[in-house]
């Protein structure tokens, strides 16, 4: 009683992953951020297309072998979280630690895009509605940390020094702000809730069946 697409991907990726291999030999941390991102979004995806009520889900071996392989390397635990939907999960035409520190959110998200999303077309235009302002807002936060971290190395801290810097403090709130409106302007409710949300949702229990162990998760 799955829908097609669902029947269809679950036939795909089983086929897919029979002959697909990886060499961990010379991979680098940022190899294993992308397959994370990657095997989390997968999986979430994999398991939606056989989730039936209250049975045991299982994962393909070998994207069980990738989930594993890269959460541990990172030190996060195998599920889908907003690190691998979001923070490792973006691309940005330019050098976006320095057009954070000037341009405001619209320009920023007019540049970035999600390296991986669940659909295509008008769906994945709303999914990154919904993921990239998080991206955003992120971005404007650490540009905050990194100043601050900046203001706290100096020898000698002056009044003009701390006023500069809660100047740059409030605006970057105020872009904090404006970002979270891009989710409104840019996704669609209808969207979020019957298609996107229920990629991200949980499930009561996940057997690692290389591991003999259960993850519970909601």
């Amino acid at each position: 009683n799955l829908p097609k697409s669902s029947q269809e991907f679950y036939t795909n990726i089983n086929l897919f992953l029979e002959d697909f291999n990886i060499s961990f030999d010379n991979f680098t941390l940022e190899n294993y951020k992308e397959l994370y991102t990657i095997s989390t979004m997968l999986s979430q995806k994999f398991l939606y297309s056989l989730r039936e009520k209250n049975s045991q889900e299982y994962l393909h071996p070998k994207l069980e072998q990738f989930l594993i392989r890269s959460s541990n390397e990172i030190g996060i635990c195998p599920i889908l979280t907003h690190t691998s939907l979001d923070v490792y999960n973006w691309t940005y035409k330019g050098d976006l630690t320095e057009d954070i520190k000037t341009k405001n959110p619209d320009y920023i998200y007019e540049n970035i895009d999600s390296k991986y999303k669940f659909f295509k077309g008008t769906k994945g235009e709303y999914e990154k509605g919904f993921t990239i302002p998080m991206v955003i807002i992120e971005a404007y936060g650490a540009d905050i940390l990194n100043e601050l971290s900046q203001l706290l190395d100096l020898e000698e801290i002056s009044f003009e020094v701390i006023d500069n810097f809660f100047d740059l403090f409030l605006k970057r709130l105020d872009y904090i702000k404006q970002s979270l409106t891009l989710v409104s302007k840019y996704s669609q409710p209808d969207f979020f809730y019957n298609k996107l949300r229920p990629y991200l949702k949980g499930y009561s229990e996940l057997y690692f069946k290389s591991l003999n162990e259960k993850l519970t998760y909601r």
